[in-house]
């Protein structure tokens, strides 16, 4: 007589069909992710650029109304080295040089590479129109004024 043996029969479809729906899910899962990385960098670029659009409108505002009507546009001189210097520092953050809020004026300038000189000097003349208790004059405007156009010249001469 013959010895019997218990045959069973295997299923090794249905274990290669899992293996591969699981692989399908994880592909699935990798490729959602990169979406999703790429979606929020284009997004990122793209709310960079607006801003940078931004920047570069309001400083050629400003410029536009400077070049047209002067210093006549500011009712003292005080507020004209301000409004320079903060128009000064709108064009270097359109440069790609941050300017954050926390930052006292000096330590910005001490970023600043390009335009060095001048927006040092803008820089003193703020901190006196800003600060000092001694009297702002028309002439400290006018030195403003003139060291920001030197730096806004150089601007128009750069690539």
């Amino acid at each position: 007589m013959l010895p019997e043996h218990n045959i069973t029969s295997t299923n090794s479809t249905s274990t290669v069909a899992s293996s591969t729906v699981y692989l399908l899910y994880a592909l699935t899962i990798v490729f959602i992710a990169v979406a999703a990385y790429f979606a929020v960098a284009y997004y990122r670029e793209a709310l960079k650029k607006r801003k940078r659009r931004e920047l570069y409108k309001r400083a050629r505002q400003f410029d536009k109304k400077l070049d047209e009507i002067g210093l006549d546009m500011f009712s003292d001189p005080r507020e004209a080295i301000v409004g320079i210097y903060k128009n000064a520092v709108l064009w270097l953050e359109y440069l790609g040089i941050p300017y954050k809020e926390s930052w006292t004026h000096w330590e910005h300038a001490e970023r600043v590479q390009v335009f060095k000189e001048p927006f040092k000097r803008i820089t003193e003349l703020f901190e006196k129109a800003k600060y000092a208790p001694e009297k702002v004059t028309w002439e400290d405007a006018e030195k403003a004024l003139e060291l920001y156009r030197k730096m806004r010249g150089a601007l128009n001469e750069a690539p």
